[in-house]
């Protein structure tokens, strides 16, 4: 019995001294247990915002994930020695990643790419023109987000320290640093590995980033396309190869080319400008381009495939400009901030060469997607952006089309006694995205009629509406700006067309009242949102067409055959090509038949030329030592 009460108490003697150790290192204990348990809700609530966790193809693809903001709590840790601060900033950086991928999401319908960070200045720019409508689920993710956070912040309050000298702290805080790379590089490697991706059950098909980011989940997905950052050859490349299949393209004018030399030629590429009739039958019409519509005389009209929806305007540009396509370059991409780094060729420095005086415009910030850097090295001479134009109208703050316009006449007029002829490229703003405001503006009072008359389902009625009646006053100044050039003795050309179609708020309620997902899979019924107008019209006889279906790579071809150039070697193989495969976009192509492919039902490397189109492409771009002298001008 005696024996027995020593052993009790023995026990109790130790289980109190461990309960005093215990308690005197509890911080630590829940600092530990905290570090280890908050990345897990952290992480699920991040994806939360957009595509949620059981989107996902895999559990593989689930821990994969995980296993990131883990690492970003230890290099954290391995940089402040304070899991405090470790813990708390994690979840706080889940929880901003989140609320950046939900915006982007919001404003583009396109999810935060790692070229995104490029045009982060563009972002910021912009992002005050748009409102944020947050739900209930969203504020909640929010809420919870600052609940963790200030509950790892408080709790976790273990403290890691160094009892030693002081040079050795340093070498050791350093080896911690220095630790982080092969971490982070550790991750990356294995994101980009074909093998594991495969074995995680990757979603491969880039050309639908939203899909790759729900399949595959954020952090998977953005470390994954990391790698193209920068662009390989194409299949079979050879410079010398591709020079002697560009001396067999034999180059002219059109048979039909006008009897004219030299025209002033204006480009117009207008600010989501868009039919939204191409959606379907949603019940509800409204008269937008009268004007247009009407113009018959000296005019081409038609309709433009593009690559982009609701953002990514530059790419519009791009594709024009070069006759370049968006199909050759990882999904995502931004040439103007990624690719171009040197003077190119394309329309602009063609017809600089020519003799012409080249204008760039665009009434807004000058360094918006680099512009101010890349139209010098287009061959535009002369930029005008926000600065140039004060004391103009505005409609919702953005500066007009007319405004835009009656710069193109007053410089017009100005050069009136030079022999030069000129060359406008402009890029309108005033149908930009943020459309939830208009009835902030008194100029917008009358939609409040309107919209009694709109399908009672519809979603966004005053957005949808008075987007409308954004492109009803682009259709007028249009006319206004024909009327004046009609009269005219020097001949000039004038192209509009549109960018993209608006953003989601515009689509989206349309498309859900007529059952239409709209990030469908299926891009026989998904394409109708990557389509825009575009009308040429010339003060001189041309011959009139209607009905023309395009895509943005191939429509300088037209603008050049009607303005009477000759065309390049570059534009003569497209025109060639146009032949078989009308339409080429980022998604998808369109060939004579009428048959639409998206690119992963295409392979582009086994179709001879789309092939030796990737080729050109590739060296007009990227192989600047090797670039094909005199056939891309």
């Amino acid at each position: 019995m005696e024996s027995f009460k020593k052993i009790i108490s023995t026990i109790g003697v130790y289980s109190i001294k461990t309960l005093k150790q215990l308690w005197k290192w509890k911080w630590g204990i829940i600092s530990i247990v905290l570090l280890l348990i908050l990345p897990i809700p952290a992480y699920i609530m991040m994806e939360e915002f957009v595509y949620p966790v059981e989107n996902q193809n895999s559990d593989t693809i689930f821990y994969f994930n995980l296993l990131f903001v883990y690492i970003i709590e230890a290099v954290l840790l391995l940089i402040t020695w304070s899991p405090r601060f470790s813990a708390a900033l994690t979840v706080l950086f889940c929880g901003l990643v989140g609320i950046a991928e939900y915006a982007v999401m919001s404003f583009r319908s396109q999810p935060i790419m790692p070229w995104d960070l490029l045009s982060f200045g563009t972002a910021m720019s912009v992002v005050g023109d748009y409102k944020f409508e947050f739900s209930k689920k969203i504020i909640w993710l929010i809420v919870g987000f600052l609940l963790i956070t200030v509950l790892a912040f408080l709790l976790c309050r273990a403290k890691i320290k160094l009892k030693t000298k002081i040079g050795i702290k340093i070498a050791v805080r350093l080896l911690c640093i220095l630790l982080c790379i092969p971490m982070l590089a550790g991750y990356a490697s294995a994101a980009q590995n074909e093998n594991f991706q495969d074995e995680a059950r990757y979603y491969p098909y880039l050309f639908t980033p939203t899909a790759v980011y729900k399949y595959n989940g954020f952090y998977f997905s953005f470390i994954s396309l990391l790698k193209y950052m920068n662009v390989d050859e194409p299949e079979g490349y050879d410079a010398v190869k591709l020079q002697a299949a560009a001396d067999e393209i034999e180059t002219g004018e059109a048979s039909d080319a006008p009897d004219v030399e030299n025209p002033n030629v204006i480009v117009i590429m207008n600010e989501s400008f868009s039919d939204l009739s191409v959606l379907g039958d949603y019940g509800y019409e409204k008269d937008c381009m009268h004007f247009i519509d009407s113009l018959t005389e000296n005019t081409i009209k038609g309709q433009a495939y593009v690559s982009v929806k609701g953002g990514n305007t530059p790419n519009s540009e791009w594709e024009f400009l070069t006759g370049n396509t968006m199909a050759f370059l990882p999904s995502g991409s931004i040439p103007y901030q990624q690719y171009l780094r040197t003077d190119t060729e394309n329309l602009m420095s063609t017809l600089k060469e020519k003799g012409y005086t080249t204008y760039g415009i665009h009434p807004y910030g000058a360094s918006g997607w680099k512009r101010d850097t890349v139209y010098p090295m287009l061959g535009i001479d002369n930029t005008l952006f926000r600065q140039e134009f004060s004391s103009v109208d505005k409609i919702r703050g953005y500066i007009s089309d007319e405004a835009v316009y009656d710069k193109i006449i007053r410089l017009y007029h100005d050069n009136l006694s030079n022999d030069d002829p000129l060359a406008f490229f402009c890029v309108t703003m005033q149908n930009h995205g943020g459309y939830m405001n208009f009835r902030e503006y008194e100029q917008f009072a009358f939609l409040e009629e309107e919209i009694e008359n709109m399908p009672p389902r519809l979603a966004n009625k005053t957005a949808i509406s008075g987007y409308m009646s954004l492109i009803q006053i682009s259709d007028a100044a249009l006319g206004d700006l024909i009327e004046f050039f009609s009269k005219e003795k020097e001949p000039t050309v004038i192209l509009m067309y549109g960018d993209h179609q608006p953003n989601s708020t515009i689509t989206r309620p349309i498309l859900d009242l007529m059952g239409i997902e709209e990030e469908t899979e299926d891009w026989t019924v998904r394409s109708n949102q990557y389509i825009v107008p575009f009308v040429l019209w010339a003060n001189y006889d041309i011959k009139e067409q209607e009905g023309i279906v395009t895509s943005l790579n191939y429509l300088n071809i037209l603008l050049s055959e009607t303005a009477g150039f000759e065309l390049s070697g570059y534009q003569t193989f497209r025109k060639e090509l146009q032949e078989k495969y009308p339409v080429i976009t980022a998604n998808f192509c369109i060939n004579d038949r009428g048959e639409l492919f998206s690119w992963d039902e295409l392979d582009i490397d086994s179709d001879e030329d789309l092939l030796l189109y990737k080729q050109f492409q590739y060296n007009h771009s990227f192989d600047k030592d090797n670039t094909i002298e005199g056939f891309f001008d």
